[in-house]
């Protein structure tokens, strides 16, 4: 991983008004291998030495039911780069009542591979598409409506000695899951893991010959997922009464 951050932040004191601004701007890239079944693997269950459940004797002659192996490069780098700004206001409208009224603006696109190396399945069109080929790099569509308000107040009534009403009410937006993004890679014609399955009564994989070619294996897992997907986003609101009793109870 590497990480690029800079930020700058501003707090204004304007009479009962104090102003914070800021922003953010990291470049983020990430440098993976997805080496999925990169290495050969083979399972015995005992059907062929007349034994099932047990793979040992199988083992033994050599004869596996299923291969599992990989061809192609899951070398991957990808980049992106997030943006996120605010401004808010902390309005002391009385001695005992604060108002916060803020607003935040965050934007990151998906992360892109640079040489245009993820692909995703598309079922409307019933076959696999890489990036770049009537897709965005991203693949998946950018989402520009990530605007996080938040409002908050503090109130002490003056009725009410030594009580403080709390309340507050955000959105808050997450970034994407580079560990989902290594999947990007996961198909045809980048990279394929694969497994063949030999006749189920007469062997037909031989460990004498190592493995079969997998290219030759009709079974494949390309990767999909939604390309209008959203941002991901959560809504929080918290209400609290504090009272003190004495000097040294709050409840």
């Amino acid at each position: 991983d590497e990480n690029l951050q800079f930020s700058d932040n501003l707090n204004s004191y304007l009479g009962k008004h104090t102003i914070q601004t800021g922003f953010q701007i990291s470049h983020q890239r990430y440098y993976q291998v997805t080496d999925f079944s990169g290495n050969p693997s083979f399972t015995f269950d005992g059907r062929f030495s007349g034994d099932p459940g047990i793979g040992l004797a199988d083992f033994l002659l050599g004869n596996p039911y299923q291969a599992g192996g990989a061809f192609g490069d899951s070398t991957q780098h990808l980049v992106t780069t997030y943006w996120g700004g605010y401004v808010q206001d902390d309005w002391r409208i009385h001695p005992t009542l604060t108002v916060n009224l803020g607003l935040r603006y965050e934007f990151a696109a998906s992360p892109r591979e640079i040489n245009n190396r993820s692909l995703y399945f598309s079922p409307d069109l019933g076959q696999v598409v890489t990036a770049g080929n009537g897709v965005r790099p991203e693949i998946v569509d950018p989402d520009y409506n990530n605007f996080a308000p938040r409002v908050g107040l503090a109130w002490r009534p003056t009725l009410l000695k030594n009580t403080v009403i709390r309340a507050g009410a955000g959105i808050y937006y997450a970034t994407d899951n580079f560990n989902e993004e290594q999947f990007k890679v996961t198909g045809p014609p980048f990279y394929q893991s694969q497994t063949i399955n030999s006749d189920p009564k007469n062997p037909t994989l031989q460990m004498a010959n190592m493995l079969p070619a997998f290219t030759a294996s009709p079974n494949l897992n390309p990767f999909s997922f939604d390309r209008l997907n959203r941002t991901p986003y959560l809504s929080q609101w918290s209400f609290d009464i504090q009272h003190t009793f004495a000097q040294d109870f709050l409840l």
